[in-house]
């Protein structure tokens, strides 16, 4: 795919991450229960998809690439291959969560959120949390977890939140999520240029090539934790079709359209983006 070659990845790289003994494989956690395989040095996923999501990315992906090329700062994680095969339809993209240089492979903690701007059902049990369990939005809400940015990074974070959804709905795109790590360092380095700044280093090329992908901060003031916030929108391959209309219909009979994943695109992103503004990003006035 022109990506690759766009975002300066290349097939000696990714042999490289992925010629190890110790890749790792997990199943997912969402409804699909897709298989994972990461990458020995955690930069690239591997990952299963449906029959109707391979398809889809076939008819999708020039447009797609297009968008990247014009929107270098867009939050879609970078999908760097696609390959059909038997028993499996499988992804080659980009780990949001890939640990930089800068101590994040050192010690410290993790917490991921899988983000979409509903409720109904956006929970995990405190009975079936980890270590390693990636959290939904009542869990973000209720952990108080918002992400502190000052009024430029704030203001342009959204702005390309807001223009990558509108790219998603225009292909009647919806059901995708905002993944986001949160890194708790030990180290007070992650603090040496000031509370929030974005990435710039050339290093990052070939993982953190979207300006927003990792914001360094010092302590968040909600928290008290000096933080490492990684960003990117995921699971972008679900169109609006006759069957999720009609989930959408049913689950309107018992709940609110407001609190259900499966909605008319642009309602899915007008949601989203509010969510984002309104729960997960606060801005800093002081600042």
């Amino acid at each position: 795919m022109e990506i690759r070659k766009t975002f300066g990845v290349s097939e000696q790289e990714i042999l490289k991450s992925f010629l190890a003994d110790d890749t790792k494989h997990q199943d997912g956690e969402g409804k699909s229960g897709a298989l994972m395989i990461f990458s020995k040095d955690s930069k690239f996923v591997i990952k299963t998809i449906s029959d109707s999501e391979f398809m889809f990315m076939v008819d999708f992906c020039q447009k797609y690439s297009e968008y990247l090329k014009q929107n270098p700062n867009s939050l879609l994680v970078k999908i760097y291959a696609c390959f059909e095969s038997d028993p499996y339809n499988v992804l080659l993209m980009q780990n949001v969560c890939s640990p930089d240089e800068k101590g994040e492979k050192g010690e410290g903690s993790w917490e991921r959120f899988d983000l979409k701007g509903s409720l109904l059902g956006r929970t995990v049990k405190p009975k079936d949390r980890t270590e390693v369990t990636t959290l939904k939005d009542v869990d973000f809400l209720e952990l108080n977890k918002k992400i502190p940015l000052p009024v430029e990074t704030y203001n342009l974070l959204l702005n390309q939140i807001e223009q990558d959804c509108n790219f998603l709905s225009s292909y009647e795109i919806m059901d995708y999520s905002l993944l986001i790590g949160i890194y708790y360092s030990n180290s007070s380095e992650i603090c040496s240029e000031g509370l929030i700044t974005t990435n710039t280093s050339s290093d990052s090329q070939i993982t953190r090539s979207c300006y927003f992908s990792r914001l360094d901060g010092c302590v968040n003031p909600i928290s008290g934790k000096k933080e490492v916030y990684y960003l990117g929108i995921i699971d972008y391959l679900i169109v609006y079709t006759e069957k999720k209309k009609i989930e959408t219909f049913f689950k309107t009979l018992a709940s609110e359209t407001q609190t259900i994943s499966a909605i008319n695109p642009i309602l899915y992103a007008q949601r989203f983006n509010k969510f984002m503004s309104d729960n997960v990003f606060l801005l800093l006035t002081d600042h």
